[in-house]
């Protein structure tokens, strides 16, 4: 302990003279500042709000993970080049204990710096966000739909399809839904399309929420917008709120509804404060970055520097893409035919069909994509920065499971993958 703690003190003097990662931090910092003015909102005070946690928050973690494999492979390999780290393995010093101590000053510096950028995007939003530039209507709302901790239920799966037709209804149980919060409001967000793809679209239907087999204590008729989600206010219900309930919609247009096959309705349920659920925000998107400085550490134990930072970058492009890859794991779809006119100029359209090695290839790509969402599905679903600007739950049991999956067992196999792999590398 006592090595690794030297290590961690050197390193992190290493780290705090560099200057790419003080350029990373202010960069960081101005993203933080400039990024909510130059991106352009839907103009409700909801929408800026939304565009100050979700994207500046995205944008300095992508920098800090840039930072980190930019600079994690050089204190490895970089150091074994300059035959720094020859002088320490000559003592007795085995070269876990020089990993663990590279690792946590990597992590030490990135919980600073991520600190900081949280700490100014929330002064921020507190600034913007003060008594005198907002209604009691927008405070209301932003503590409805944002700043807020709610618990996102999905319905219990049955056998009914994601199609309501004309006249038809669609029931859907949510089972296990927490107690509210007193006086706050439950809410329904749905999304759905109809089948001719009609964007902006407003669709005719009636909305009942309560127990099963009992007078709902909900019931609405509205007009709700295709594709993008859209949230339905229910107010607080009379008494103790129900373990199950029961959602049910008619279609009251004259053409079919189709429900989106993973998103299509979801009940969002108040639990907790929006400070703490921050606070488990901030925990899970530093292990992000932690599992980050261990792949970069363990590319700078098996390769040359130019191979490492290569090899670093490719992971960071597998987890930036980790929807893409589950979209196709789950779906199959890999190509995508084009549509375009002939050259005859009938106006007559034709489908482009791939290529002889696309067409040969597809089968072994798509098992590629499915063994990749495997490994990147744990990481995805731990990641946080969506639910935060939607105002959802990160819950202790979340981060618990980060701990875990991207401490213990992600940076773990890392670390001993390096001290394995390392002692067979010739040091010269």
């Amino acid at each position: 302990m006592r090595i690794t703690g030297a290590i961690f003190l050197l390193t992190l003097r290493s780290l705090a003279r560099s200057r790419f990662l003080i350029c990373i931090l202010f960069l960081a910092l101005a993203l933080v500042v400039v990024l909510p003015v130059a991106i352009q909102d839907d103009g409700t005070v909801t929408g800026r709000v939304q565009v100050l946690l979700r994207y500046t928050l995205a944008a300095v973690t992508f920098l800090l993970s840039v930072g980190t494999l930019g600079v994690a492979p050089g204190l490895v390999a970089g150091e074994l080049e300059t035959r720094h780290l020859q002088q320490v393995l000559v003592k007795p010093v085995r070269f876990g204990q020089i990993w663990a101590g590279k690792w946590l000053a990597l992590v030490a510096v990135n919980a600073v710096m991520l600190a900081l950028s949280m700490l100014l995007a929330q002064a921020l939003l507190n600034w913007n966000l003060r008594a005198s530039r907002l209604t009691p209507q927008q405070t209301a709302e932003l503590s409805r739909t944002v700043l807020v901790s709610r618990v996102n239920r999905a319905p219990a799966p049955d056998a009914g399809g994601g199609v309501v037709r004309p006249g038809a209804e669609r029931r859907w149980l949510f089972h296990h839904v927490p107690e509210k919060e007193t006086g706050q409001p439950l809410t329904l967000r749905i999304q759905f399309i109809t089948p001719n793809f009609e964007e902006n679209r407003e669709l005719d239907g009636e909305w009942s929420l309560g127990a099963p087999g009992k007078a709902p204590f909900f019931s609405k008729r509205l007009r709700v917008r295709t594709f993008l989600p859209q949230e339905i206010v229910i107010p607080p219900p009379p008494g103790p709120l129900p373990e199950t309930l029961e959602a049910v919609y008619v279609n009251r247009e004259p053409d079919a509804v189709l429900f989106h096959a993973e998103q299509g309705i979801r009940l969002l349920a108040p639990k907790g404060a929006y400070g703490p659920n921050l606070v488990r925000a901030y925990g899970l998107l530093l292990f992000n970055l932690a599992l980050l400085a261990a792949v970069g550490l363990t590319m700078g134990s098996l390769f040359s520097s130019p191979v490492a930072v290569l090899a670093a970058f490719f992971a960071l492009a597998l987890f930036s893409f980790s929807g893409y890859i589950g979209s196709v794991a789950r779906t199959g779809v890999f190509y995508v035919p084009h549509h375009h006119e002939d050259g005859g100029g009938t106006g007559h359209e034709e489908e482009s069909e791939p290529g002889w090695a696309a067409r040969h290839l597809e089968p072994l790509l798509k098992a590629a994509y499915r063994g990749a969402d495997k490994v990147l599905a744990p990481v995805r679903r731990l990641d946080p920065l969506e639910r935060v600007a939607g105002g959802e739950r990160v819950s202790p049991a979340e981060v618990g499971r980060g701990f875990v999956v991207l401490i213990i067992f992600g940076s773990g196999l890392m670390a001993a993958l390096a001290a394995g792999v390392f002692r067979r590398r010739e040091t010269g």
